[in-house]
């Protein structure tokens, strides 16, 4: 944007880059002495914002390993305990699990087994075909 004052530029002038960026901005005042480029003031606000952003993270990071340090080092000092483990002598088998009131006896007698015949197949060897024959 760039202001106008009776045919002259005068005030903030800055435009964005396509992504919304901050890209250019000056002051532009009545004289060549007022004049000022605002873009390394806002370019080193974004640096200072960013260094102080990196600092509290790297802080909060130094914080995290030294607490993981000390909890090591307290692990380190306990002396080791042996814990024994007792062995169950009745290890749990589940129960067989056999379907009552079949009698497997009776039922293959009784069913006979049921298989279309391929002729083809009965005059050569007389075998029996799982499949019906193609038409």
């Amino acid at each position: 944007m760039v202001p106008v004052y009776n045919g002259k530029v005068v005030g903030k002038t800055w435009s964005r880059d396509p992504k919304g960026q901050l890209n250019y901005s000056v002051y532009t005042g009545r004289t060549e002495e007022i004049d000022e480029d605002l873009f390394p003031l806002h370019v080193s606000k974004l640096d200072r914002q960013r260094d102080k952003n990196w600092e509290v993270a790297k802080k909060e990071r130094m914080d995290d390993v030294s607490t993981l340090l000390t909890n090591l080092e307290k692990e380190g000092s306990e002396p080791l305990v042996e814990v024994f483990l007792e062995e169950e002598e009745d290890d749990f088998v589940p129960p067989l699990f056999v379907p009552t009131g079949i009698e497997f006896d009776q039922a293959s007698e009784e069913s006979p087994s049921v298989s279309p015949r391929d002729d083809s197949q009965d005059a050569q060897g007389g075998e029996l075909s799982p499949f019906l024959p193609l038409p």
